[in-house]
C-alpha cells in the first residue's frame, strides 16, 4: 500500500533474503494502482493498493547499496516517527481545546460540566501529556539528526479519545471536530510499529542493557 498520487516512490523489495530499497517510477510498464482504500481517518493522505507485474526496475535505481534496504527503511521510519511527534502536539492541544471549551459550555445539574472532579482530573491529565508532548517532540527531532532511533509514543491517540469521551455521545457525531480528530489520533497508534511490536522490542533492549551492565560487572571483578 502507498500513496497513488505520487510520480514516484522508494520500494523496499525482498531480494535473497534481504532487502533492497529502489526509487521507483510509477510510469513503469506493468504498475498499475489497484484500487484506492477508504481509511476511517486522514482523508487528506490518500492511500492504495499497488501492484507490480513483471515491472522492470534498472541497478541504477537502487537506493543506497544493494541487501541494505533495511537500514534506509528504518531510518525512513525515525524521520516519520519525529514529524508524528510534532503532529502529536498538535493532537493533543486540538484534543485539549475542545475538551475545555465543551466542558465550559455543556452544563449539568445547574453547573458546566468543567466544575467536575472527575472531568478536572482528565483536563489536568491532557495538559500534562501536552507540555510532555513538548519535550518528546523536541527529542525526537534531535535524536533524527543525529540518525539515532526514534521511539514511537500513543499520548495524542489518549488526549483525544478523553476529548471524545467528555463530549458524549455528541463527541460520536460528525457534528463535533472532536469525531475526526479522534480518527486520526488512532491511526498513530497503529502505524510505523505497533503497540505489542514496541513493548517487546523494548523488553529486548532492556535485557540487553541489562546482559552488558552484567558483563562489565563480571569484567570489573575479575580485573581486581
Amino acid at each position: 500500500m502507498g500513496s497513488c498520487t505520487a510520480g514516484g516512490a522508494y520500494i523496499p523489495a525482498m531480494c535473497d533474503e534481504t532487502i533492497t530499497a529502489f526509487i521507483f517510477e510509477t510510469k513503469t510498464p506493468g504498475f498499475h494502482v489497484a484500487r484506492k482504500l477508504s481509511k476511517v481517518g486522514l482523508h487528506g493522505s490518500p492511500t492504495a493498493e499497488l501492484v507490480f507485474e513483471d515491472a522492470f526496475v534498472p541497478e541504477t535505481n537502487v537506493l543506497g547499496k544493494v541487501n541494505e534496504g533495511y537500514k534506509i527503511v528504518m531510518s525512513g521510519l525515525d524521520i516519520e516517527r519525529a514529524f508524528d511527534a510534532v503532529i502529536g502536539v498538535g493532537t493533543i492541544a486540538e484534543a485539549l481545546h475542545l475538551a475545555l471549551k465543551y466542558a465550559q459550555e455543556r452544563e449539568q445539574f445547574g453547573q458546566p460540566i468543567a466544575s467536575f472532579q472527575l472531568l478536572q482530573a482528565k483536563i489536568a491529565q491532557m495538559y500534562t501529556d501536552l507540555e510532555a508532548a513538548r519535550q518528546v517532540a523536541h527529542r525526537a527531532i534531535w535524536l533524527a539528526q543525529q540518525e539515532l532511533r526514534v521511539r514511537k509514543e500513543t499520548a495524542a491517540a489518549r488526549a483525544a479519545n478523553e476529548a471524545l469521551q467528555m463530549h458524549g455521545s455528541w463527541g460520536y457525531l460528525t457534528d463535533f471536530d472532536v469525531e475526526r480528530l479522534w480518527r486520526d489520533a488512532r491511526l498513530g497508534e497503529i502505524t510505523k510499529a505497533s503497540l505489542p511490536l514496541s513493548s517487546h522490542t523494548t523488553s529486548e533492549k532492556a535485557c540487553a542493557a541489562q546482559r552488558t551492565l552484567h558483563q562489565q560487572a563480571l569484567q570489573h571483578g575479575l580485573s581486581h
